[in-house]
């Protein structure tokens, strides 16, 4: 699969899967063929969640750049039968479509949003901060505020990369196993 493949890359990776008989379906009226393309991308929209639930860091975006045929169901016909619908169109139309979303930054979807939002939950920059005292020696320390995006504490020296701007607080003189620091260090500036 496509995903084996893009995994090896330790930069991740950005990865477009589309349903385009999807829209052909649409386009023709074709109600079966609609439920077969519909019914096969579902299958891979659970493969992908199913792979990401496992990862931690890894968004899932499922959503469509437009509605085809206007499709509105008039009847249920039972189990195993297919619905009576009503088509509105052949073309494309101004329906609003579904956004769903699965992993860090997901949360930024609900509701209803313009498709033109979907680049900034997206473009996730980082930024880093690399923690040390003086005198030099390795301390718990706690990091304020403690975010999901970044570990919240841990020992200097170490190098904390946060998902959005985070503003940080560290407090000096600060003290800790009997010794006093007068100052911290934060990406080599004091």
């Amino acid at each position: 699969t496509a995903i084996s493949l893009l995994e090896k890359n330790d930069k991740g990776f950005f990865l477009l899967i589309e349903g385009g008989r999807i829209d052909h379906a649409g386009h023709a009226n074709n109600l079966e063929n609609l439920l077969y393309e519909m019914t096969t991308f579902n299958e891979t929209v659970s493969y992908v969640y199913d792979w990401a639930k496992n990862r931690g860091d890894t968004l899932v975006i499922v959503t469509a750049d437009h509605e085809t045929g206007g499709l509105q169901v008039t009847g249920n016909n039972g189990a195993g039968n297919l619905p009576d619908v009503t088509w509105s169109s052949t073309g494309h139309t101004s329906a609003n479509v579904g956004i769903f979303a699965y992993g860090p930054g997901g949360d930024q979807v609900e509701g209803t949003i313009d498709n033109t939002d979907i680049y900034s939950i997206l473009y996730v920059p980082t930024y880093s901060l690399t923690v040390s005292s003086s005198p030099a020696q390795p301390v718990e320390i706690m990091i304020s505020p403690s975010d999901s995006g970044g570990s919240g504490s841990g020992q200097t020296g170490l190098t904390r990369t946060y998902f959005q701007y985070t503003p940080v607080s560290l407090t000096a003189p600060y003290i800790a196993n009997g010794s006093v620091f007068d100052k911290w260090l934060v990406n080599g500036t004091e």
